[in-house]
Formats: C-alpha cells, sequence, structure tokens
C-alpha cells in the first residue's frame, strides 16, 4: 500500500512538474513570438508548483529524507532507538494530523465560500484539496511507521 501511493504521488508530482514546463515554457515562447503572454500561465504555474510540492512532502516522509534536527541524535543511548523511533513516529503523526486538520478547515472555508482565483477566476479548493490530503497522507505514514517498524524507510545519510 505504502509504495502505491508512493508510485502515486511520484506520478501527480510529474504531472505536475510538466504542467509548470509547459505553461512556463509555451508562456515564454507566446511573448518572444507574439509579444504577449498566455492570460493566467503564472498564475497556473504557481498552482501545479503547489501540487507538486505537497506531493513531494509526501515523498520525503516515504523516503524518510524530510528535514529533521539532527543534533539530538545522541543524546539518547543507542539501545532505546526503536522506542524513540516509534515514539518519534507517533509524536509526528500527531502533530501531522492536526495539520492536516487545520488544513482541512481551511479548504472547506474556501470551498464553502466559493473562492475564486484572482486572474484565473476559478475556484481554489481544488488546489487547496491537496494540503489536508498531503499532511493527512504522511501521518497515516508516521503511523504505520510507527505501528510496523520494519515499513519505516532508513534515511540515505544513515546508510553511508
Amino acid at each position: 500500500m505504502l509504495a502505491g501511493l508512493a508510485r502515486f504521488e511520484s506520478t501527480v508530482a510529474i504531472l505536475a512538474y510538466i504542467v509548470v514546463a509547459g505553461i512556463i515554457f509555451g508562456d515564454v515562447l507566446a511573448r518572444e513570438l507574439f509579444g504577449k503572454s498566455i492570460w493566467g500561465a503564472q498564475r497556473l504555474a504557481v498552482y501545479a508548483t503547489i501540487v507538486a510540492g505537497y506531493c513531494g512532502f509526501g515523498l520525503a516522509t516515504a523516503q524518510g529524507t524530510h528535514l529533521r534536527p539532527r543534533f539530538a541524535d545522541h543524546w539518547i543511548p543507542a539501545r532505546w532507538d526503536a522506542v524513540m523511533n516509534r515514539v518519534a513516529d507517533l509524536v509526528t503523526a500527531a502533530a501531522l494530523s492536526s495539520m492536516a486538520c487545520f488544513a482541512f478547515v481551511f479548504f472547506h472555508e474556501s470551498y464553502s465560500l466559493d473562492s475564486k482565483a484572482p486572474v484565473l477566476d476559478w475556484r481554489v479548493w481544488p488546489v487547496q484539496g491537496v494540503i489536508p490530503l498531503a499532511f493527512g497522507l504522511s501521518a497515516l505514514r508516521h503511523a504505520i511507521f510507527a505501528l510496523y517498524p520494519a515499513h519505516r524507510p532508513v534515511p540515505a545519510i544513515a546508510q553511508e
């Protein structure tokens, strides 16, 4: 399940970056050839980047490559690593769940108010929906890592 979720997030992120590259390339080309930008291109590129970025958040969690402070790694004896990793995953899952709840409230208000993006006049909730989804899926991953430590990814820095 975790591998399938990572493949899905990778696919969405790749497609979002293809959209960004295509829009920016097309906009520059239109400006150079016709002297006019494509209407709303920059705004659309920003939205596609937001989608890609939040997919990247989930992928970083899946691979154990997200940023974390390492200065305290040796404060607790090595024999407690397994327990501390579980505690860290539970705390992270709780924090990400809270963030997902707040993000959902933000998303729901935009949906309820029918908020629209300036310039494009499109509803913003489909893009904002990615935010609680990303936090929620990352929270789920950390909960799974806490329950099943064998599924916890080994960060690249620890493999060296």
